[in-house]
C-alpha cells in the first residue's frame, strides 16, 4: 500500500470547497495546491508535477473537466498523471465523456469527507498497481 506522501493539484471553482478539501487533504498528510480554472489547473499541472489530479465535477464545470482531462492527456510531460474525478451520483452519465477524455477513476458524492482521503489513498494505489501492470506488459 502506497503511504506516502501525495501530490494532489484539486480542481474546484468554488473557493469554500476548494479551502474545505485542501484543509481535510493536508490534514491527511496530502500536498495540494488548488486551482479555481481550467485554465489555472492546465497552467498548473503544465508547471509543476504531480502524482494526482483530482478534478470536483459540478453542474457549473462540464465543459471544464473535459478540456483539463483533455489538454492533460495530449501532453506528453502529464499524460501519465493520475486523474480522478469527484462526481455527483446524479451526474453519473458524465462518466463515459470523462472516461472517453482519458478519466482514470472516480469517486461519487455525496462522499463523507472523512473517507475521501482514503478512498484516494486506495484508489490511487490501484492506479499505480495497474500502471505497473501496463509497463511490465
Amino acid at each position: 500500500m502506497f503511504n506516502g506522501v501525495i501530490k494532489v493539484l484539486l480542481y474546484e471553482h468554488l473557493r469554500n470547497s476548494n479551502a474545505i478539501f485542501k484543509s481535510h487533504l493536508q490534514t491527511n498528510d496530502f500536498d495540494v495546491i488548488c486551482a479555481g480554472s481550467a485554465d489555472e489547473c492546465i497552467a498548473c499541472a503544465e508547471q509543476n508535477k504531480f502524482d494526482l489530479i483530482l478534478l470536483n465535477r459540478t453542474s457549473d464545470s462540464p465543459d471544464d473537466i473535459n478540456l483539463i482531462i483533455t489538454a492533460i492527456r495530449n501532453s506528453r510531460q502529464m499524460n501519465r498523471t493520475a486523474l480522478f474525478v469527484l462526481i455527483d451520483k446524479t451526474m453519473v452519465s458524465d462518466m463515459e465523456k470523462a472516461f472517453s477524455a482519458g478519466m482514470d477513476d472516480y469517486i461519487v458524492r455525496p462522499a463523507d469527507i472523512i473517507y475521501l482521503p482514503a478512498m484516494i489513498r486506495a484508489k490511487y494505489q490501484r492506479y499505480l498497481n495497474r500502471a505497473c501492470t501496463e509497463t511490465v506488459k
